[in-house]
């Protein structure tokens, strides 16, 4: 929302959004590019999500660069990063291009925290 001055609904929970957004960020007059919000990849997804998942599935097979997102302030964020690179791992697209971006790093008090997230995610 912040990047693309948009309104999609958010909210600090698993799945409540089960929709793809793409959204267009102008980077100077000339240039521009698509960004892509999907739902979260976790392991075991309950069976009345794929659906939703699916479409998640066809925009990543389709980008040119993955933006893999980690709540850095979760104590399992080391555990979710794993678990998006299994399941693009799994899917034969584990070679695409990424960078790991850490969000929410401004709720973190602990620097011993925070170093071993900077370790974890150089």
């Amino acid at each position: 929302n912040a990047l693309t001055d948009a309104d999609v609904f958010v909210e600090d929970r698993l799945f409540a959004t089960l929709d793809t957004t793409t959204r267009k960020l102008q980077l100077d007059e000339n240039h521009s590019i698509l960004l892509s919000d999907t739902v979260g990849f976790i392991r075991k997804l309950p069976h009345h999500l794929i659906a939703s998942f699916r479409s998640t599935l066809a925009e990543v097979a389709e980008a040119d660069l993955l933006l893999k997102v980690i709540d850095a302030s979760s104590h399992l964020a080391e555990e979710h990063f794993r678990a998006v690179n299994e399941v693009l791992q799994d899917l034969g697209l584990n070679e695409k291009p990424s960078v790991v971006v850490l969000n929410k790093l401004d709720a973190i008090d602990d620097g011993a925290a925070l170093i071993r997230l900077q370790r974890q995610f150089p």
